[in-house]
């Protein structure tokens, strides 16, 4: 009996013993992992050039996925909701006004990071990519002399063609916190420039500056 119980005490003693790393072990991860995400922020857009003055500020929501390769560099995918817009010089029976265009977008951005080797906990972060846009949603106002228009944009009569997808380039820096094994918090500010017309037959692309907060889990 004193024999078992000698021998339960040693099994136990090296099982609290190596107890610590085992955790240790499942929380750390290797240099080559995924991450999921989530992400909201906070945008200002306007069209450039448009020949208005107008920008529209929203809101951005969504999520990401990001495969670590190495210690400094990963790929990430997102699809984000977000919504853009400005102002376009438009006529009116009194003359020439601005209207106030607001679009929404569900985007795909794909984008190379680069995180710089400081140490620490807390690590700066560059990174660039490019995005496709699919139009979901697209509403202006007119504002004459009395009076406020509101319309969609597809409606007969508002004389809009409206680009149904957008093209993007994204440039971006920001900063990573290690807050617990396999959680990071990201402060990201990017700059969104828009390759193609958002309205047929007139010099206009989006242009975007985005604040955005992540966690990853």
């Amino acid at each position: 009996m004193i024999r078992r119980s000698a021998r339960f005490n040693v099994i136990f003693g090296l099982f609290l013993g190596a107890a610590p790393s085992l955790v240790c072990a499942q929380n750390v991860r290797p240099p080559d992992h995924t991450l999921l995400g989530f992400e909201l922020g906070f945008s200002s857009a306007s069209f450039e050039p448009s020949g208005g003055t107008g920008s529209r500020q929203g809101g951005v929501i969504g999520g990401f996925i990001a495969q670590r390769l190495g210690n400094l560099f990963a790929a990430q995918a997102e699809l984000v909701f977000t919504r853009k817009g400005g102002s376009l010089p438009a006529a009116t029976p009194t003359g020439s006004t601005e209207a106030a265009v607001q679009l929404v977008y569900v985007e795909a951005p794909l984008l190379g990071r680069v995180t710089l080797p400081v140490g620490g906990r807390l690590r700066p972060v560059l990174y660039g990519g490019g995005s496709f846009a699919l139009s979901v949603g697209c509403e202006f106002q007119l504002e004459v002399p009395g009076a406020v228009a509101e319309s969609r944009c597809d409606e007969p009569g508002t004389g809009l063609q409206l680009s149904s997808t957008d093209w993007s380039a994204i440039l971006g820096g920001g900063v990573e916190y290690a807050w617990k094994p396999g959680t990071e918090i990201r402060l990201e500010l990017r700059r969104v420039i828009g390759l193609h017309n958002v309205v047929e037959g007139f010099e206009g692309k989006n242009r975007a500056w985005v604040a955005l907060f992540g966690i990853t889990f």
